[in-house]
């Protein structure tokens, strides 16, 4: 697992240009796909689990195990995630955080104070990272 973050320019309304860190957690496909059968097993647990409650039992064991192929799914081909950042709002001068979410660009968020909507789009790789720590599977 790789933290970057990087310093990039997030776009509002208007096409105004304010200033953003973001810090990208990068997993490595072993990682991947660990937290994939985490999250699967997770889901069988809860189906196991709803195997006990009476007639619910019914919805919630399909429900869990359908759940389950899709989180795994989903977290298997996620190679990276945002682990959240902060921008400089320029209509209200605040900072806003940025909270965390799956890696699809552009990201968007909504500035704190004033509500403006701002778009962050992926950041170029030429550019460089402002600081980068390896996890060693942490």
């Amino acid at each position: 697992m790789k933290d970057v973050t990087y310093s990039t320019k997030m776009e509002g309304p208007n096409h105004e240009l304010g200033e953003a860190q973001i810090q990208i957690r990068y997993y490595e496909e072993k990682e991947a796909k660990k937290r994939a059968r985490k999250a699967l097993l997770i889901c069988c647990g809860l189906a196991v689990a709803g195997l006990f409650l009476p007639i619910a039992h019914f919805f919630l064991v399909p429900g869990f195990l359908i759940a389950g192929i899709f989180a795994f799914l989903f977290f298997k081909k996620q190679s990276g995630q945002i682990v959240g950042g902060e921008g400089t709002c320029t209509r209200c001068q605040t900072t806003t955080n940025i909270p965390a979410q799956p890696c699809k660009w552009p990201i968007t968020f909504v500035c704190d104070k004033c509500r403006t909507l701002w778009t962050i789009k992926e950041p170029d790789e030429k550019l460089g990272a402002v600081n980068v720590s390896s996890n060693g599977g942490h």
